[in-house]
Order: C-alpha cells, then sequence, then structure tokens
C-alpha cells in the first residue's frame, strides 16, 4: 500500500524492496485511488526503471478520472495497471465495453454469478485476479472453486481470513489455502445457522 505518506518517503522505503526483490517474485503496488497525474508522473518515472519487479500498480486513480484518462495512461505505459474499485456495480461491463487492457481484480462474492463475468472476461483469464471480500470458510471454498477454473500461474487475493479471530476460515499452509472437507463446511453452516 501507499499514498498514506509524501510520495518521496514513499519511494524511500519502496526502492530497497524493490532492490532486494529476488528475480523471481514481483510486487503488486496499491495507492488506493491516491493519485493524481502529477503524482503518477513522479511513480512512473521511478517505477519504470523496476519493470521486471512489478506485476501491477492497483488502481492508482481517484474513482472521478475520466476513463479515456486511464485508457490513454494504460496504453502508454509499460507498468502494468489493475482495475478493482471501478469494477463494482456496472463498472465490470462498462470496462470491457471499453477494452480495458491491463489486470481485473475481481470480488467474485460481489460480482454476481460466476459464468457471466468469466464468460465476459474469457479473452483477459490470465489478468484476471480474484479478491475476497471477507467471505467465511464457505465463501472462500466457492473461491477457491472459481480460482480452479483460471491460470495455475495466478497468485489471487484471498488472504482476509488473518482479519478474524475466529475459526470459520479455511485450512493454510503459509499463502495456500485448502478447501475444508464437506462434514467440517456442514458444520460451519449449522453453527451460523443456530
Amino acid at each position: 500500500k501507499v499514498g498514506l505518506q509524501d510520495r518521496l518517503a514513499e519511494w524511500h522505503l519502496l526502492e530497497p524492496i524493490l532492490l532486494a526483490l529476488p528475480e523471481s517474485e514481483r510486487i503488486r503496488i496499491d495507492p488506493n485511488r491516491s493519485w493524481s497525474l502529477e503524482d503518477w508522473t513522479f511513480w512512473s518515472a521511478r517505477l519504470n526503471d523496476h519493470l521486471p519487479c512489478l506485476e501491477f500498480v492497483e488502481e492508482p486513480f481517484p474513482h472521478d478520472t475520466p476513463a479515456g484518462v486511464w485508457l490513454e495512461i494504460a496504453h502508454q505505459t509499460l507498468i502494468p495497471l489493475a482495475l478493482d474499485e471501478s469494477l463494482s456495480g456496472s463498472g465490470l461491463a462498462q470496462w470491457h465495453g471499453l477494452r480495458w487492457p491491463g489486470y481485473w481484480i475481481v470480488k467474485p462474492s460481489l460480482m454476481g454469478p460466476p459464468d457471466s463475468w468469466m464468460e465476459l472476461l474469457a479473452p483477459a483469464r490470465h489478468k484476471i485476479i480474484l479478491s475476497s471480500a471477507f467471505e467465511t470458510a464457505i465463501g472462500l471454498t466457492a473461491l477457491l472453486r472459481i480460482a480452479a477454473r483460471l491460470p495455475h500461474q495466478t497468485v489471487h487475493g484471498l488472504g482476509t481470513q488473518a482479519w478474524f479471530n475466529d475459526d470459520w476460515g479455511l485450512p493454510q499452509d503459509g499463502p495456500f489455502l485448502h478447501p475444508p472437507d464437506p462434514t467440517r463446511l456442514e458444520a460451519l453452516w449449522n453453527s451460523i445457522c443456530d
């Protein structure tokens, strides 16, 4: 996450991380819609020197930034961009219609039936990142099933269960989530319904 402090101070924190990152690793940068176009000029000048380290910059611009500006920047830069919050509501269809060239960070539990949006985004399957919206084990199990239908090299953002202090999550080994057995899901469901 960036965009919380002075941009130069944040760059001085991020640059050593980029320099130390192993060649096989890439980083995602999330300004949470905080970058102005002036900020973009500052950051892109620096990030261009670290392109092999970058997977994408997620949703950098404020919500009122015109779609045409987003598209122009996305087509002009070598820095991959990703949409996240902009995909809610009718955003997915809008950006699909505009032929968004970057990544799509999709929160399936907020997007409706998976088959409809997966069909829409089929040509961009390798650029779909699934993201959690604080689901229980039942919702996360559904997300894992959706993730299994996407390219296997994709790293999805499903790490929200660490924010909960309960046992409703999925079994986890490091960054890997595992679907629970059906008995565990039924017990969880029954505890919610009681």
